[in-house]
Protein backbone atom coordinates (compact mmCIF):
# COMPACT_ATOMS: atom_id res chain seq x y z
CA UNK A 1 0.00 0.00 0.00
CA UNK A 2 2.75 2.19 0.77
CA UNK A 3 5.15 1.52 -2.26
CA UNK A 4 2.39 3.34 -4.66
CA UNK A 5 1.11 6.85 -4.87
CA UNK A 6 2.34 9.30 -2.58
CA UNK A 7 5.98 8.94 -0.36
CA UNK A 8 6.13 7.39 3.01
CA UNK A 9 7.31 10.46 4.90
CA UNK A 10 10.35 9.11 7.54
CA UNK A 11 11.81 11.30 10.32
CA UNK A 12 15.98 10.59 10.96
CA UNK A 13 17.78 11.51 13.55
CA UNK A 14 21.22 11.46 12.80
CA UNK A 15 24.00 13.82 13.64
CA UNK A 16 25.97 12.87 10.52
CA UNK A 17 24.63 15.09 8.12
CA UNK A 18 26.54 13.31 4.98
CA UNK A 19 25.01 9.76 6.04
CA UNK A 20 21.52 11.71 6.06
CA UNK A 21 21.73 13.39 2.33
CA UNK A 22 22.89 9.78 1.17
CA UNK A 23 19.98 8.00 2.44
CA UNK A 24 17.69 10.90 1.34
CA UNK A 25 19.05 10.04 -1.78
CA UNK A 26 18.70 6.42 -2.08
CA UNK A 27 15.45 6.49 0.00
CA UNK A 28 13.47 7.92 -3.38
CA UNK A 29 14.43 4.79 -5.56
CA UNK A 30 11.84 3.28 -2.79
CA UNK A 31 9.56 6.00 -2.32
CA UNK A 32 10.24 7.42 0.54
CA UNK A 33 10.70 11.07 1.53
CA UNK A 34 12.96 11.55 4.38
CA UNK A 35 13.54 14.53 6.56
CA UNK A 36 16.20 14.56 9.29
CA UNK A 37 17.58 16.12 12.71
CA UNK A 38 20.80 15.82 14.03
CA UNK A 39 19.37 15.83 17.78
CA UNK A 40 16.81 14.02 20.16
CA UNK A 41 15.40 17.14 20.89
CA UNK A 42 14.70 18.71 17.31
CA UNK A 43 13.78 15.51 15.79
CA UNK A 44 11.82 14.50 18.69
CA UNK A 45 9.99 18.53 18.66
CA UNK A 46 9.32 17.78 14.96
CA UNK A 47 7.80 14.72 15.42
CA UNK A 48 5.01 15.96 17.91
CA UNK A 49 4.27 18.59 15.79
CA UNK A 50 3.67 17.18 12.61
CA UNK A 51 1.87 13.95 11.83
CA UNK A 52 2.81 13.49 8.51
CA UNK A 53 5.56 11.30 9.53
CA UNK A 54 5.18 7.29 9.25
CA UNK A 55 8.35 5.84 10.57
CA UNK A 56 11.80 6.64 12.36
CA UNK A 57 15.46 6.02 12.00
CA UNK A 58 17.34 6.31 14.61
CA UNK A 59 21.26 6.88 15.11
CA UNK A 60 22.98 4.20 17.28
CA UNK A 61 24.91 6.85 19.26
CA UNK A 62 23.39 9.88 18.85
CA UNK A 63 23.38 13.77 20.47
CA UNK A 64 20.08 14.93 22.69
CA UNK A 65 20.98 18.46 22.05
CA UNK A 66 22.99 21.30 20.77
CA UNK A 67 24.65 21.50 24.01
CA UNK A 68 26.18 18.02 23.55
CA UNK A 69 29.56 17.42 22.29
CA UNK A 70 30.35 13.79 21.86
CA UNK A 71 27.84 11.09 20.72
CA UNK A 72 26.58 8.84 23.33
CA UNK A 73 24.49 5.18 23.02
CA UNK A 74 22.22 6.70 25.95
CA UNK A 75 21.01 8.79 22.74
CA UNK A 76 18.77 5.76 21.44
CA UNK A 77 17.53 4.36 24.72
CA UNK A 78 16.38 7.84 25.25
CA UNK A 79 14.61 7.76 21.64
CA UNK A 80 13.37 4.44 22.19
CA UNK A 81 12.00 5.06 25.24
CA UNK A 82 10.21 8.48 23.70
CA UNK A 83 8.35 6.65 21.16
CA UNK A 84 7.01 4.17 23.46
CA UNK A 85 5.74 6.44 25.31
CA UNK A 86 4.06 8.07 22.12
CA UNK A 87 3.20 4.46 21.47
CA UNK A 88 1.31 3.69 24.67
CA UNK A 89 0.05 7.00 26.38
CA UNK A 90 -0.81 9.13 23.18
CA UNK A 91 -1.60 6.08 20.92
CA UNK A 92 0.51 7.20 18.41
CA UNK A 93 2.14 4.00 16.78
CA UNK A 94 5.26 4.55 14.52
CA UNK A 95 7.37 1.70 13.14
CA UNK A 96 11.44 2.77 13.77
CA UNK A 97 14.92 1.05 13.34
CA UNK A 98 18.07 1.90 14.54
CA UNK A 99 20.55 2.71 11.48
CA UNK A 100 24.32 2.49 13.06
CA UNK A 101 27.77 2.18 12.50
CA UNK A 102 28.02 0.63 16.30
CA UNK A 103 26.44 -2.90 15.51
CA UNK A 104 28.69 -4.97 17.54
CA UNK A 105 28.55 -2.45 20.17
CA UNK A 106 24.98 -1.97 20.71
CA UNK A 107 23.66 -5.21 19.49
CA UNK A 108 23.62 -6.42 22.99
CA UNK A 109 21.47 -4.30 24.90
CA UNK A 110 19.26 -3.22 21.92
CA UNK A 111 18.74 -6.94 20.84
CA UNK A 112 14.59 -7.67 20.93
CA UNK A 113 13.46 -4.32 20.48
CA UNK A 114 14.29 -2.76 17.56
CA UNK A 115 15.55 -3.78 14.21
CA UNK A 116 19.05 -2.74 13.34
CA UNK A 117 20.56 -1.93 10.17
CA UNK A 118 24.25 -1.44 9.50
CA UNK A 119 25.70 1.61 8.18
CA UNK A 120 29.25 0.12 7.40
CA UNK A 121 26.61 -2.79 5.04
CA UNK A 122 24.92 -0.54 3.25
CA UNK A 123 21.65 -2.34 4.43
CA UNK A 124 19.69 0.27 2.77
CA UNK A 125 17.37 -1.50 0.67
CA UNK A 126 16.67 -3.78 3.33
CA UNK A 127 16.04 -1.21 5.83
CA UNK A 128 13.69 0.85 3.37
CA UNK A 129 11.68 -2.54 2.65
CA UNK A 130 11.62 -2.98 6.33
CA UNK A 131 10.14 0.18 7.46
CA UNK A 132 7.89 0.35 4.61
CA UNK A 133 6.16 -3.05 5.69
CA UNK A 134 5.77 -2.04 8.88
CA UNK A 135 4.13 0.77 8.05
CA UNK A 136 1.90 -1.03 6.09
CA UNK A 137 0.99 -2.83 8.56
CA UNK A 138 -0.78 -0.16 11.02
CA UNK A 139 -4.13 0.50 11.18
CA UNK A 140 -3.93 3.91 10.01
CA UNK A 141 -2.28 3.03 6.93
CA UNK A 142 -5.66 0.13 6.33
CA UNK A 143 -7.54 3.07 6.15
CA UNK A 144 -5.68 5.33 4.67
CA UNK A 145 -6.29 2.74 1.64
CA UNK A 146 -9.91 1.69 2.28
CA UNK A 147 -10.70 5.61 2.38
CA UNK A 148 -8.24 6.56 -0.06
CA UNK A 149 -10.34 9.27 -2.26
CA UNK A 150 -11.00 11.06 1.03
CA UNK A 151 -7.65 10.95 2.55
CA UNK A 152 -6.96 12.38 -0.28
CA UNK A 153 -8.09 16.09 0.90
CA UNK A 154 -5.06 15.93 3.03
CA UNK A 155 -2.47 15.21 0.32
CA UNK A 156 -3.62 18.15 -1.58
CA UNK A 157 -3.36 20.47 1.54
CA UNK A 158 -6.96 21.00 2.13
CA UNK A 159 -7.62 20.44 5.41
CA UNK A 160 -4.81 20.74 7.99
CA UNK A 161 -3.23 17.23 9.20
CA UNK A 162 -4.34 17.52 12.31
CA UNK A 163 -7.82 16.93 10.92
CA UNK A 164 -6.42 13.88 9.40
CA UNK A 165 -5.42 12.45 12.51
CA UNK A 166 -9.06 12.97 14.15
CA UNK A 167 -10.18 11.38 11.31
CA UNK A 168 -8.08 8.23 11.44
CA UNK A 169 -9.29 8.04 15.12
CA UNK A 170 -13.05 8.36 14.25
CA UNK A 171 -12.83 5.69 11.49
CA UNK A 172 -10.61 3.42 14.39
CA UNK A 173 -13.58 3.80 16.47
CA UNK A 174 -16.46 3.32 13.46
CA UNK A 175 -17.81 0.17 15.31
CA UNK A 176 -17.36 0.83 18.87
CA UNK A 177 -20.44 0.71 20.97
CA UNK A 178 -19.20 2.55 23.93
CA UNK A 179 -20.77 5.70 25.20
CA UNK A 180 -17.85 7.69 26.32
CA UNK A 181 -16.54 6.39 22.33
CA UNK A 182 -19.83 7.50 20.14
CA UNK A 183 -20.37 10.70 22.12
CA UNK A 184 -16.39 12.00 21.95
CA UNK A 185 -16.61 10.75 17.98
CA UNK A 186 -19.40 13.07 17.39
CA UNK A 187 -18.19 15.51 19.08
CA UNK A 188 -15.07 14.97 16.87
CA UNK A 189 -17.27 14.67 13.60
CA UNK A 190 -18.86 18.39 14.01
CA UNK A 191 -15.31 19.72 14.32
CA UNK A 192 -14.78 19.33 10.49
CA UNK A 193 -18.10 21.55 9.88
CA UNK A 194 -15.76 24.47 11.46
CA UNK A 195 -12.76 23.38 9.70
CA UNK A 196 -14.33 23.14 6.09
CA UNK A 197 -16.00 26.58 6.62
CA UNK A 198 -12.53 28.24 7.56
CA UNK A 199 -10.90 26.05 4.63
CA UNK A 200 -13.09 27.75 2.32
CA UNK A 201 -13.53 31.05 3.57
CA UNK A 202 -9.50 31.05 3.42
CA UNK A 203 -9.62 29.86 -0.29
CA UNK A 204 -12.29 32.54 -1.22
CA UNK A 205 -12.86 35.52 1.31
CA UNK A 206 -15.38 36.37 -0.63
CA UNK A 207 -17.46 32.94 -1.12
CA UNK A 208 -19.03 33.66 3.10
CA UNK A 209 -20.10 37.08 4.00
CA UNK A 210 -18.49 38.01 7.60
CA UNK A 211 -21.31 38.86 9.15
CA UNK A 212 -22.82 35.56 8.23
CA UNK A 213 -19.44 33.46 9.24
CA UNK A 214 -18.11 35.23 12.50
CA UNK A 215 -20.97 36.30 14.84
CA UNK A 216 -20.58 37.95 17.96
CA UNK A 217 -17.05 37.57 18.12
CA UNK A 218 -17.36 33.43 17.50
CA UNK A 219 -15.29 31.95 15.29
CA UNK A 220 -17.75 30.34 13.00
CA UNK A 221 -21.58 30.06 13.13
CA UNK A 222 -22.85 26.61 12.32
CA UNK A 223 -26.35 27.86 11.92
CA UNK A 224 -25.95 30.55 9.60
CA UNK A 225 -23.14 29.00 7.20
CA UNK A 226 -25.21 26.05 6.82
CA UNK A 227 -28.50 28.08 5.82
CA UNK A 228 -26.35 30.43 3.58
CA UNK A 229 -24.52 27.45 2.11
CA UNK A 230 -28.14 25.81 1.63
CA UNK A 231 -29.31 28.95 -0.31
CA UNK A 232 -31.63 29.92 2.98
CA UNK A 233 -32.29 33.42 3.52
CA UNK A 234 -30.63 34.54 6.32
CA UNK A 235 -31.55 38.42 8.16
CA UNK A 236 -29.05 39.31 10.29
CA UNK A 237 -29.62 41.47 13.08
CA UNK A 238 -29.40 45.31 12.46
CA UNK A 239 -27.14 44.32 8.85
CA UNK A 240 -28.13 42.82 5.42
CA UNK A 241 -30.46 40.32 4.71
CA UNK A 242 -29.05 37.51 2.39
CA UNK A 243 -30.54 35.56 -0.36
CA UNK A 244 -28.62 32.99 -2.62
CA UNK A 245 -28.30 29.93 -4.73
CA UNK A 246 -27.21 27.03 -2.46
CA UNK A 247 -24.13 25.84 -2.89
CA UNK A 248 -24.20 22.73 -0.83
CA UNK A 249 -26.37 20.09 -3.27
CA UNK A 250 -29.52 19.16 -1.48
CA UNK A 251 -28.49 15.86 0.22
CA UNK A 252 -25.27 17.04 1.51
CA UNK A 253 -27.02 20.34 2.81
CA UNK A 254 -28.91 17.70 4.63
CA UNK A 255 -26.13 15.72 5.53
CA UNK A 256 -24.84 18.84 6.93
CA UNK A 257 -28.11 19.80 9.07
CA UNK A 258 -28.40 15.91 10.61
CA UNK A 259 -24.59 16.34 11.92
CA UNK A 260 -25.08 19.72 13.20
CA UNK A 261 -28.29 18.96 14.62
CA UNK A 262 -27.19 15.21 16.15
CA UNK A 263 -24.02 16.20 17.32
CA UNK A 264 -25.53 19.41 19.56
CA UNK A 265 -27.95 16.87 20.90
CA UNK A 266 -25.65 14.55 21.72
CA UNK A 267 -23.19 16.72 22.91
CA UNK A 268 -26.07 18.31 25.95
CA UNK A 269 -25.28 17.25 29.54
CA UNK A 270 -29.27 17.37 29.20
CA UNK A 271 -29.13 14.57 26.92
CA UNK A 272 -30.43 11.53 28.59
CA UNK A 273 -31.06 9.20 25.38
CA UNK A 274 -29.17 5.84 24.48
CA UNK A 275 -27.01 6.88 21.50
CA UNK A 276 -25.96 3.70 19.81
CA UNK A 277 -23.42 2.71 17.48
CA UNK A 278 -25.98 3.05 14.28
CA UNK A 279 -25.96 6.62 14.71
CA UNK A 280 -22.69 6.81 15.03
CA UNK A 281 -22.41 5.34 11.91
CA UNK A 282 -24.64 7.55 10.41
CA UNK A 283 -23.13 10.25 11.79
CA UNK A 284 -19.09 8.76 10.27
CA UNK A 285 -20.55 8.14 6.44
CA UNK A 286 -22.13 11.56 6.42
CA UNK A 287 -18.85 13.40 7.37
CA UNK A 288 -16.66 10.99 4.48
CA UNK A 289 -19.50 12.31 2.06
CA UNK A 290 -19.46 16.04 2.87
CA UNK A 291 -15.26 15.59 2.83
CA UNK A 292 -15.87 14.27 -0.79
CA UNK A 293 -17.92 16.75 -1.97
CA UNK A 294 -15.66 19.66 -0.17
CA UNK A 295 -12.48 18.04 -2.38
CA UNK A 296 -14.43 17.93 -5.31
CA UNK A 297 -15.95 21.32 -5.04
CA UNK A 298 -12.74 22.72 -4.19
CA UNK A 299 -10.88 21.08 -7.60
CA UNK A 300 -14.21 22.04 -9.80
CA UNK A 301 -14.34 25.73 -8.38
CA UNK A 302 -10.73 26.49 -7.70
CA UNK A 303 -8.53 24.43 -9.76
CA UNK A 304 -6.83 23.22 -6.67
CA UNK A 305 -4.92 19.75 -7.74
CA UNK A 306 -1.85 18.16 -7.30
Amino acid sequence: MSVAGNPVDILMIDDDVDVCNSTKLKARNANIRITHFQTFEEGFAELEDNHIYKAVILDGRGLMNDAQEREKSSFVHASIEKLNELKFKHNRMLPFCVFTAYLDDLKESLEGRVRIFDKDADDYDEMFQYLKDEVDQLPETKIRAQYGEVFELFTLGYLPSSKEKDLISILRNIDSNEERVIKNNAAAIRTFLEAIYKQLKAIDKNLLPDEVFNVNGNPVNLEWTYRFMSGLNIKIPSGPEYVRDPIFPTHISWIVKMIKETTSATGSHDYHFTVTNYTLKCLTLGLLDLLLWFKNYVIEHYGMKV
